[in-house]
């Protein structure tokens, strides 16, 4: 039995109600490899931090950056050492059950996901087999994880129109967002490796857009990259889906998706064009005019061209009722 009396499933542990949030002592702290005594003496204050922040009144801002700064003198700390089980435990049950209350976004930036999750609704959802409705069984992670790109994606525009070149960009609330995934057992590789995804994105947006304002050349494989990772929010509601029902991904309907985003993003680029030109802001078209001038048209239609290619060959590669279903979306 734990001390306050409640019955614990093994000897000498403190029941789930007390383990979260008893105090660090000497013995939890992992032997550290040679030569991270000092890295594991600021990581040990970091969790101390953290597990603070747990059941406490502080104000919001507060808390949320007192968990940022940890979680990062974390990753440094973990990535060197070996942390006990039970310390583990205790650091992510900590983080998580913050991160769950946490307000995180805005109304505008909700506002803005909704278009965003009725197109993913009408044009992922029948690929797993499900109708545009079907989104309601999902709503609460895939509204909160959109509307929180939503409002990173705004910061780091804004950040775009600096002449100045700020690189990396950290947001205070990627801890947030992190925590609530790995709460919900949503933080897989996939979903991990989509949000990295999207921080490339941004860091290349911001070093394409600095470029253009101050009249520098561009790399046409950067601006090619770049168009290749904008879809991740599409991509990491995609794998929040596979995750939320429970089945693997399927590789050959992410491939087909993939150049799917590609051939959308360059349309709307060409639809939004003007309006990205006079917000600074990413595109494709306005990239090449920067690289290529009058010819910009005739190469922006070359790499069309290429993609339509390979769309109707992932399409012939997809079963027939993903074929159908896809269809249907185009009607």
């Amino acid at each position: 039995r734990c001390g306050c009396g409640s019955r614990s499933v093994h000897a000498r542990r403190p029941c789930s109600r007390h383990r979260a949030v008893r105090p660090l002592s000497a013995r939890d702290s992992p032997a550290p490899l040679p030569g991270t005594q000092s890295m594991a003496d600021v990581s040990m204050r970091a969790l101390e931090r953290l597990l603070a922040t747990a059941g406490s009144d502080q104000p919001a801002e507060a808390a949320e950056l007192l968990v940022s700064e940890a979680l990062v003198d974390l990753g440094a700390f973990c990535a060197s050492t070996r942390l006990t089980g039970e310390l583990l435990y205790n650091v992510r049950a900590c983080a998580c059950a913050r991160a769950l209350h946490m307000p995180l976004v805005s109304f505008a930036a909700l506002d803005k996901a909704r278009g965003t999750l009725e197109d993913f609704a009408k044009t992922y959802l029948p690929l797993h087999g499900l109708e545009p409705v079907d989104i309601l069984r999902f709503m609460p992670e895939l509204v909160y994880v959109e509307s929180a790109i939503y409002a990173m994606d705004e910061a780091n525009e804004q950040l775009a129109n600096l002449t100045e070149q700020l690189d990396p960009l950290g947001f205070s609330s990627e801890a947030t967002l992190l925590g609530v995934l790995d709460a919900r057992r949503l933080l897989d590789s996939r979903v991990r490796a989509e949000l990295e995804t999207g921080k490339a994105y941004w860091a290349l947006e911001r070093k394409i857009c600095r470029a253009i304002r101050v009249g520098e050349p561009l790399d046409e494989a950067e601006v090619i990259r770049a168009h290749e990772l904008k879809s991740f929010d599409y991509r990491l509601l995609n794998c929040l889906v596979y995750n939320l029902r429970g089945v693997p991904a399927d590789q050959q309907t992410l491939d087909f998706l993939r150049v799917d985003e590609w051939l959308t993003d360059l349309a709307d680029d060409l639809f939004d064009y003007e309006d990205d030109v006079v917000k600074g802001s990413f595109n494709v078209y306005r990239c090449f005019v920067h690289l290529y001038g009058a010819s910009a048209n005739v190469r922006l239609a070359e790499r069309i061209s290429k993609l339509e290619v390979q769309h109707a060959s992932s399409l012939a590669a997809l079963g027939s009722v993903a074929q159908q279903a896809y269809r249907r979306c185009l009607q």
